[in-house]
């Protein structure tokens, strides 16, 4: 049934609303192909343009084709009649009826989304990961971006405690954007799934961004927007949740901030102010520190890459937060901030709202260490 699925998907001029009709009306896609013209046309749901469409292109080559592919790639496919495809997101009209994914998509179970800005703030990360730690050990999906920023930060926390997490991408299944995050992609294929509803092939474009959010937004139980400037498409997403009956949650922040003003304003106008992870369960708690263990652990060095000892020998000297630590190190800054996402990941740091700190201490440092120790400025310098 499959290739059927995918020759209704890509019919030009027939989107996921009108395919839903014709699938109310037919009830699958075989019946769909198989109908005649005057079937099709006394159902009365298309337009002589469409109409044509679909009774004109009746090859299934090019569906066989992406079938081939998908097996060669361990490409899946999950269609709208699906059981794993989340019953929320079938009740909203522009859902996809097919959608692509690699990874895992286990049964219906609580999701919330986390998204927020690319550039965000120290305040934001933290907010993300203590939100994250909370969520995860109550056993909810985190459903984000896996763009920069808190996308990424809310992905790499939910794998960090063996949490089960699914990307929405904007693009091919077999792309990674941005690149600097493949590694955390595979990590993300490995504990959960990341899902598209383009073709793989599918390259990147501003307008496709716009579909992952509304897509994001249709999977998520509840919404919670971290940090967003005044455009942020974070609020596009928070847009299309609240369009869709989903309770949307926002990060109260510092009214000077620009990465405060979206957030802000989600709040002024129909978000509900975020001030626990507990909210998001329901549960009416009273706000409370998060004091960290403060326990330490061996590391083996041999294990990190030349740029994580760089990172990890700067801060066991002292906490210090990402922009001191890109300041200091001087090399890329979107490889930095990736080691320090594969760091939190392995266990070697972990962030605090106080800056990124080391998780235990190096057993030996005989010999050449597998970066050579360097001068650093100090990072406060020009401050």
């Amino acid at each position: 049934m499959e290739i059927y699925w995918l020759w209704l998907s890509q019919i030009n001029g027939i989107g996921p609303v009108t395919s839903k009709k014709l699938l109310k009306h037919f009830e699958n896609p075989y019946n769909i192909y198989m109908a005649n013209k005057d079937d099709i046309e006394s159902a009365a749901i298309l337009n002589k343009k469409q109409l044509n469409e679909i009774t004109t292109e009746k090859s299934l080559k090019t569906a066989e084709k992406i079938i081939a592919y998908f097996r060669r790639k361990d490409i899946k496919i999950i269609n709208y009649n699906d059981d794993l495809y989340k019953e929320k997101a079938k009740k909203c009209t522009k859902a996809p009826i097919l959608l692509f994914y690699k990874g895992t998509i286990l049964p219906e179970s609580l999701s919330i989304g986390i998204v927020g800005a690319r550039r965000c703030t120290d305040y934001g990360k933290s907010v993300t990961v203590d939100t994250v730690n909370y969520l995860t050990e109550n056993n909810v999906t985190i459903v984000s971006g896996m763009a920069k920023g808190i996308d990424g930060y809310a992905h790499t926390a939910c794998l960090k405690n063996n949490g089960y997490t699914i990307a929405f991408l904007g693009h091919g299944v077999d792309t990674c954007y941005p690149p600097e995050h493949s590694n955390l992609m595979n990590k993300i294929i490995e504990n959960g799934a990341v899902i598209s509803e383009f073709l793989p092939g599918t390259g990147i474009a501003k307008s496709n961004f716009v579909k992952r959010n509304y897509l994001l937004s249709t999977w998520c139980d509840k919404l919670l927007v971290v940090e967003a400037a005044e455009k942020s498409g974070a609020l596009t997403t928070a847009r299309f949740a609240n369009e869709n009956g989903t309770e949307v949650y926002a990060a109260p922040n510092n009214i000077y901030s620009k990465e405060s003003i979206g957030t802000n304003n989600l709040i002024k106008s129909y978000a509900k102010i975020y001030l626990c992870p507990s909210q998001l369960l329901g549960k009416e708690e009273s706000l409370k520190n998060n004091n960290k263990d403060n326990t330490y652990n061996d590391i083996d060095h041999s294990k990190m890459t030349p740029l994580q000892y760089k990172i990890f020998t700067l801060i066991r000297e002292k906490i210090m937060t990402t922009e001191e630590i890109i300041f200091a190190i001087r090399e890329d800054k979107g490889s930095i901030i990736e080691a320090i996402s594969m760091m939190e990941i392995e266990g070697i740091i972990e962030y605090t709202h106080r800056g990124v700190r080391p998780l235990g201490k190096i057993v030996s440092e005989k010999g050449q260490t597998p970066g050579e120790k360097c001068s650093m400025p100090d990072p406060h310098i020009g401050f």
